[in-house]
């Protein structure tokens, strides 16, 4: 069991710290380099992301832009495909907006994490006031009798009206486990 030594910087200053793993994420960028986009009048930002309204228009007419190749979301499979399927109702006529908010984005680690709706810190440095609540896997009985104990649910509230404003989930099914969530969030759940 090698140890890895980590040296950062922050706010506060120099740190030290030993891990057992490390896990290096460099980022993603758009792949529009092929898409002939100063022949074809297409906007583009200067990271290469195609310009879009909220309906998903580029300038062109009749032309759309989703998935990884917009700044609108995270970059995952799911946000593409719910844009996909936002573009075709909306040609039909027949468009729902997309919350954005309420998409959930996981890292496929072990065990796994999972998160939907805003952060503790980013509410509370927006000056919103909240209400948290945490639960460890190692209290919940399934976990236990499944012996992956792991992780644990952290939900995050408005201190107003207790509607969820965020939800983050690291345990074996965190993938599966915060559609609950996103679903409590579409309806404006509180909670409760």
């Amino acid at each position: 069991n090698k140890k890895v030594s980590l040296n950062y910087q922050d706010q506060d200053g120099t740190h030290s710290l030993r891990v057992d793993k490390l896990i290096v994420a460099c980022g993603r960028k758009p792949n529009s380099i092929l898409l002939a986009a100063p022949e074809a009048n297409l906007l583009l930002d200067e990271n290469g992301y195609v310009y879009v309204d909220n309906n998903c228009r580029t300038n062109l007419p009749g032309v759309y832009a989703i998935g990884d190749l917009t700044l609108h979301g995270p970059m995952l499979a799911h946000k593409g495909i719910e844009e996909g399927v936002f573009v075709a109702e909306f040609i039909a006529g027949q468009c729902m907006p997309i919350h954005y908010e309420n998409l959930p984005s996981v890292i496929y680690t072990g065990p796994e994490i999972a998160w939907v709706g805003q952060t503790e810190q980013d509410l509370r440095a927006a000056g919103v006031a909240i209400k948290v609540g945490s639960f460890p896997l190692n209290k919940n009985v399934r976990a236990l009798a499944t012996g992956k104990t792991d992780g644990m649910v952290k939900i995050i509230t408005s201190a107003a009206n207790d509607k969820i404003l965020g939800v983050h989930i690291m345990s074996t099914l965190a993938s599966e486990l915060i559609a609950e969530a996103v679903l409590a969030m579409e309806f404006s759940a509180s909670s409760e």
